[in-house]
């Protein structure tokens, strides 16, 4: 009964975060069920609540004046301001190194502690660079806080535990993964998992937004020409896409439009491929079994009311690039350009990726193969580049699996596809392959 009540008591506080969720899909190992919305709040604000005077006082020294693209005015107008914005990106590197652990109490497992660190670096500028990027440590900070808490929770679940043989231990894990990364802004979703033994464990996500040009975290009220406007916008967008899937609005809490601001609202934002997206966790407006839902207002339907300067503008080459793979090894490109290095088992193999011409979106991704379709779906990132150029690298350090890949490299070429390419290895002699997915 004791370790009933703390679950109970756990999922309480964890339900109280979520009031955003990512991507809509089906259930998997989602989150127990819950009052419909009741406890829906806003995932870790209190770690940035104490920058808004900062963040205020920066935005006003702004390169380009968000202020001065007036949607309003037409196309050329808007063009223009894009291609100012695209002209004034600068290049963004994103790099992920996980700080996790297991704690152990006499080879007893106690807690699976995930956490993975991130290193922002904006060429050129040092400032915007240690604001982002303290920024996120200040979050993983917040994140870790509970820690020994759960530490304690799982000895008594232990204690409690009827047959130690199976005991496995709970989890508190975060991932991240890089929604946009464009020398513009910086969108990242957060990945809480938590399993402290109950029927499900639980997945939590949150998002952050950052403007590069001054390393500020980005609100809605600062990306809107009217905010007022905006959110009378975004809230009859979502409940008309709701309502024109029946499939969807006939499974939902029968009060669910009462529940939708909580996730149209900031940390449950990111700016994505095509629009900007609201993410809303799973039992926020319908029951368990409903899993994940995310809403998308294409980007062109914002035009006059999200400012110009976020809007995406690319400056393609036109050049398709050629990507080459090699063991670290067999190629000396130290001191080339900007050399990255992502590790990942320490006594993996070291190999490099570059490219034959620049390309844009670069992004390394962990992926798992569902079931024998061998669809590969993107778990996480671990490392992001707004633009690499030829004499750029990238070095990674792991182990690379034989049979089933799970990393992945995707990138935006010159005429501005996207194409994707598994990391694998040669069966003939053992060298690293990129292979298509």
């Amino acid at each position: 009964m004791k370790k009933i009540m703390t679950l109970i008591l756990v999922l309480t506080m964890l339900l109280s975060l979520a009031a955003c969720g990512a991507g809509y899909m089906p259930a998997g190992d989602g989150q127990p069920e819950a009052q419909p919305g009741k406890n829906a709040g806003q995932a870790e604000t209190a770690d940035t609540a104490g920058d808004d005077s900062a963040q205020d006082e920066d935005d006003s020294v702004r390169d380009t004046e968000p202020g001065d693209a007036d949607g309003a005015d037409g196309a050329d107008d808007s063009g223009a301001a894009q291609q100012a914005a695209g002209e004034q990106a600068k290049a963004v590197t994103v790099t992920l190194s996980d700080a996790g652990e297991l704690i152990e109490d006499d080879g007893i497992p106690l807690l699976h502690f995930g956490l993975y660190s991130a290193e922002v670096t904006v060429d050129g500028d040092p400032v915007a660079s240690e604001k982002i990027s303290s920024a996120i440590a200040a979050a993983n900070d917040t994140f870790a806080s509970e820690k020994e808490a759960d530490v304690e929770m799982a000895r008594e679940g232990y204690s409690q535990f009827t047959d130690p043989e199976y005991w496995c231990g709970y989890a508190r894990e975060r991932s991240y993964s890089v929604m946009r990364n464009d020398g513009v802004v910086l969108s990242l979703r957060l990945n809480d998992y938590y399993d402290y033994g109950g029927a499900h464990p639980s997945t939590i996500y949150s998002t952050k937004n950052y403007d590069i040009s001054t390393g500020n975290e980005l609100t809605l009220n600062d990306i809107t020409e009217n905010i007022d406007t905006f959110m009378v916008y975004a809230i009859e967008t979502v409940t008309e896409q709701i309502n024109s899937q029946p499939g969807l609005a006939a499974g939902l809490f029968s009060d669910y439009q009462q529940y939708i601001s909580s996730f149209v609202a900031d940390g449950c934002w990111y700016f994505g491929e095509t629009g900007l997206v609201f993410i809303c966790n799973a039992m926020t407006i319908a029951p368990y079994a409903a899993g994940m839902m995310e809403f998308e207002i294409p980007y062109e339907q914002l035009q006059g009311m999200v400012k110009e300067i976020y809007l995406p503008a690319r400056v393609l080459s036109g050049v398709n690039a050629q990507p080459n793979v090699c063991y670290r090894s067999g190629v000396d490109r130290t001191g080339s350009g900007q050399y990255s290095t992502v590790v990942l088992d320490v006594k993996g193999e070291r190999f490099c990726i570059w490219f034959d011409a620049p390309v844009t979106d670069v992004i390394l991704q962990r992926v798992v193969a569902h079931d024998k379709t061998l669809v590969y779906e993107p778990v996480y990132t671990l490392f992001s580049a707004s633009v690499m150029e030829p004499e750029d690298t990238l070095e990674v350090d792991t182990y690379v699996p034989e049979i089933i890949p799970d990393l992945m490299i995707s990138w935006r070429q010159g005429d501005g596809t996207v194409v994707s390419r598994l990391i694998s290895v040669s069966g003939d002699d053992g060298s690293p392959l990129l292979v298509e997915p």
